[in-house]
């Protein structure tokens, strides 16, 4: 019996998909043999996202690197093996990603004399993006014989079965890094998944760094050092677009809010003890509605990450947890 390494029997052993991580949603076909390819002659072929091309460069790039990430370190693998080809075509170059966006796609692989030629449908780039998620999935290291390997032959028909895949991140009550950030929408891309909820600020602290309002972030940050610029958040976006991924913001208020705050005179029961008489989790803080400076603020800070996070289809403007007792505690 030939023996088969762990990566390949993951493209096998299973009696129904094999490795392809999400399931597809429409039909699968693989064939059951592999073919040795050349990791460092990948070719994509396309006449479509001239738009924004800055971002199917960004995806093809990525997928390179992926191929090269499942390549031993210590030593070099055989040399040879077949160029991949990936002719993708796209039905539109609109680069618009919201709830409505189809991201579906279909690809076919076979073999030819000219090498492994991967033909992809998609109707924009999003779901191109996915299929190429979802070839990355079928190419496999092989550790026994020492050579990069894909599948003879498959055809994949696939859409996303929810329209809101998402994940929400926390990054008042623990800051994250911008690193470690991208680290996160990275395992959301491997995994298809096309929102991520960033919960940016709270009453524990207020990283987000605002030109029209710079002291909150200068008196709420944790440090100096822990705060998300604009240049920052531009960078995290078009990283995670480049991902299938669109960035969900959200301010938290008129609960929620604290550090940051202290010296606007804009909030009540800040930080009020003992904390379950003024509000359902400490710390405690709310703005103060009426005092009308409260919407000029919160005019600025919609104004500004409205245009960092670049017009996102969605925004999250809290609303949780709003204590009648914090408001009733206050003379106004």
């Amino acid at each position: 019996m030939t023996a088969v390494s762990l990566a390949v029997c993951r493209l096998y052993c299973n009696e129904d998909v094999g490795t392809i991580w999400p399931k597809p949603t429409g039909t699968v076909s693989v064939s059951n043999d592999v073919v040795k390819i050349n990791p460092q002659d990948i070719i994509f072929k396309t006449e479509n996202f001239k738009k924004e091309p800055a971002y199917w460069n960004m995806a093809t790039d990525r997928f390179k690197q992926m191929q090269q990430k499942k390549l031993p370190t210590k030593y070099s693998i055989k040399s040879g093996g077949k160029t991949l080809l990936i002719d993708v075509t796209s039905e539109t170059d609109d680069m618009t990603f919201n709830l409505d966006t189809f991201e579906g796609y279909n690809f076919k692989i076979t073999e030819d004399g000219n090498g492994i030629h991967v033909a992809v449908d998609a109707k924009n780039f999003f779901g191109a993006r996915h299929a190429l998620e979802t070839l990355s999935q079928l190419i496999v290291y092989d550790n026994i014989r020492n050579e990069m390997l894909i599948v003879g032959g498959a055809e994949i028909e696939d859409a996303p079965k929810f329209k809101y895949r998402g994940i929400l991140l926390d990054t008042s009550r623990n800051y994250f890094s911008v690193e470690s950030i991208k680290r996160v929408i990275e395992g959301m891309a491997m995994t298809k998944l096309n929102t991520f909820h960033w919960h940016i600020t709270d009453s524990h602290s207020f990283p987000l760094v605002l030109n029209s309002q710079p002291e909150l972030s200068k008196l709420g940050a944790y440090t100096p050092e822990k705060v998300y610029t604009s240049a920052d958040i531009e960078g995290i976006v078009r990283f995670a677009k480049a991902r299938g991924v669109r960035v969900l913001p959200e301010f938290d208020a008129p609960a929620h809010v604290g550090e940051g705050w202290q010296k606007k005179q804009l909030t009540t029961c800040f930080n009020a003890q003992p904390w379950k008489d003024y509000c359902v989790e400490p710390p405690c803080g709310q703005l103060d509605p009426t005092k009308d400076e409260v919407y000029n603020v919160l005019e600025d800070i919609y104004r500004e990450m409205i245009d960092q996070f670049q017009y996102p289809d969605l925004f999250h403007m809290g609303g949780d947890e709003v204590s009648v007792k914090c408001w009733n505690s206050s003379d106004s």
